[in-house]
């Protein structure tokens, strides 16, 4: 019986394309993708039973990096298609639900950018391997492939929308790493001069794949631009404390909490600037929403460190009302580090202009912002659902 495992199909592929070389050249191949060396004389014999006899020497993870490693030389769709089967089989599933959201997200914005349709799709769909949805023959096999259909329904009629477009190409029912790779396609620096023009589409379509445990987040940089990859994470950058916070923060969606924190665990990497300026909204829009349901009037242009000492004084939390020097000493830092989100989100925040030399936000000042302000938020939320329930005690001490 043929073994038609993931791996052996991925297997056979990389063995057809490496027997596209001349005997000569193929044991000299094999040894630039790490297999073992051998004889020309027995590549002579078979090309394909040489390349083959040296790839079942490798296991499922070994083959997939070789695999991925010949794709990145050569354009092969059936590589391609095998290596998308393997890596598909070592990833949790997106849902179908996942899948049409996305399509529904998809559909509505350009996909081209400065390129030609062709151009944009190229990259991600083998066009004239996937056949036309029209034209078949007697037996049901399509004569045609796709590549006719999509200048005939998408730019001379302009008929086909983008979902008709993508369901098609096999968006709800292909690969799952195609489905990612269409996503980073549209995020490519190659396509538009700047960011996507589409204001919130990397936040929608974040929003999407984190309930099946992924995110767009960016990987690299190339001419001062993100390069998008889809990486498995919990929430999106997630660590064990984002996931503590977020579990708080689902208690108060009503006073948009939930929505600003999770902005600033999206943006940490895409947006650094951006997540620092959300950081602190964050923790502002927290305070108010305890001000606001504690009956307490405040300012409408208060600013946040008093904000902080306000919500402090209501919960019993301000370091004077303390005697416990431990007590005391911990409100207090709690105190500066409320005023340091202000002064990291001036300096290297994008709400304000910046002056003198500008200093630009990375990744890790965006990680110090956000995870400052989710302990602070978190600290204040937690400790005013104890002093609701227990009014009048010491919600520190206790």
């Amino acid at each position: 019986m043929t073994n038609t495992s993931p791996a052996e199909v991925l297997r056979r592929a990389i063995a057809n394309v490496i027997a596209g070389e001349s005997a000569r050249d193929v044991p000299g191949v094999c040894k630039r993708y790490g297999l073992a060396e051998g004889i020309g004389e027995e590549a002579f014999s078979g090309k394909f039973r040489y390349v083959m006899s040296r790839l079942h020497a490798l296991n499922p993870a070994q083959i997939l990096q070789t695999g991925q490693a010949v794709l990145g030389d050569y354009r092969d769709s059936a590589l391609a298609n095998a290596v998308e089967v393997l890596e598909d089989a070592n990833l949790p599933k997106i849902t179908m639900i996942t899948r049409r959201r996305l399509l529904n997200i998809l559909n509505s914005i350009v996909f081209e950018g400065r390129l030609s349709l062709f151009e944009f799709l190229e990259p991600v769909y083998d066009l004239d391997s996937i056949p036309s949805p029209y034209h078949v023959s007697p037996t049901g096999e399509s004569t045609r492939p796709i590549r006719g259909d999509i200048y005939q329904h998408c730019i001379n009629n302009h008929d086909w929308d983008n979902e008709d477009l993508l369901k098609h190409l096999g968006f709800l029912d292909g690969h799952q790493r195609q489905v990612f790779r269409l996503l980073e396609r549209v995020f490519d620096p190659e396509i538009w001069d700047d960011d996507h023009p589409e204001g919130g589409l990397l936040d929608r379509i974040n929003q999407v794949l984190k309930k099946d445990g992924y995110a767009l987040q960016v990987t690299g940089m190339i001419s001062g631009t993100g390069i998008y990859k889809v990486q498995q994470v919990g929430t999106p950058g997630a660590t064990p404390a984002d996931d503590e916070i977020s579990a708080l923060v689902q208690r108060f969606d009503e006073a948009g909490i939930r929505d600003l924190w999770e902005k600033a665990l999206q943006r940490r990497h895409s947006d650094p600037g951006g997540a620092i300026t959300i950081a602190r909204t964050y923790l502002e829009q927290t305070c108010k929403h305890i001000l606001d349901e504690e009956g307490f009037a405040y300012p409408d242009d208060v600013d946040l460190p008093k904000l902080w000492t306000l919500c402090a004084k209501q919960m019993n939390l301000a370091p004077n009302q303390h005697t416990e020097e431990a007590f005391k000493s911990i409100l207090g830092s709690c105190q500066n580090v409320v005023n340091t989100l202000g002064t990291i989100r001036n300096r290297i925040g994008d709400s304000h202009g910046q002056r003198g030399k500008p200093v630009r936000a990375k990744p890790r000042h965006a990680q110090l912002a956000v995870n400052l302000a989710g302990s602070m938020a978190m600290f204040l939320l937690a400790t005013w659902e104890e002093h609701r329930s227990r009014v009048g005690s010491d919600p520190v001490a206790e």
